[in-house]
């Protein structure tokens, strides 16, 4: 059990993801990244948004929703809000979100459609605008994958993301700097200790 101890490292295999939603979503919001940059700004234009995905995605996320638990295992509002606002994170899947007459708009645009075809973990989307014009992305590899990992400066991005959200945007590049040293450090304290001293000092200066 201890063989590989110290030489064989667990973190490289570990997928880190970008957004909010489970893994089975990314690759519907990552073709709807792509379908919002050819957009160029025409959401307003969009008549309908057809996702179509695994019996599994459809079997998880083609569900109503009603408060932003139901978000973030939703078909319906990973495309609305990858589509409208360019952006999966934490801020998109809150109550506010849910409830945002824009996204609400666009997530009864969207119906899900079964493919048999696509493994789960892949998926395609069609738009079609009220032109009559159609755009159509296929992701079958999402990013955040082991196929297809974050890169280094993706990977501190959500880091200082997440710091944000926890009002700790002051520790940001002193973890980030212990994190990629993790395998020289003699314990893992170091790696807490800024985050609970930045809060202490806000403390202790109020």
């Amino acid at each position: 059990m201890l063989g590989d101890l110290g030489t064989s490292w667990r973190s490289p295999r570990t997928p880190i993801s970008p957004i909010r939603p489970a893994s089975l979503f990314h690759a519907v919001i990552d073709a709807c990244f792509k379908l919002r940059a050819r957009l160029d700004g025409r959401v307003d234009a969009i008549a309908a948004i057809t996702v179509h995905g695994s019996a599994l995605l459809l079997a998880r996320g083609d569900r109503v929703v009603r408060n932003e638990r139901d978000a973030r295992v939703s078909i319906h509002h990973c495309a609305a809000c990858a589509l409208s606002l360019g952006s999966a994170g934490v801020p998109e899947f809150s109550e506010g979100a849910v409830i945002r007459p824009d996204i609400v708009n666009l997530r009864q645009k969207v119906t899900a459609a079964l493919d048999a075809s696509l493994p789960d973990g892949a998926a395609r989307v069609d738009v079609q605008l009220r032109s009559g014009e159609r755009l159509e992305e296929t992701v079958m590899v999402a990013r955040g994958s082991l196929a297809d990992p974050l890169s280094d400066a993706d990977i501190e991005a959500k880091l200082r993301a997440c710091l944000r959200l926890g009002d700790q945007t002051g520790t940001g590049r002193a973890s980030s700097t212990r994190f990629w040293r993790l395998d020289t450090l003699a314990e893992l304290s170091s790696l807490m200790s800024a985050p609970r001293s930045h809060r202490s000092a806000e403390v202790t200066a109020l």
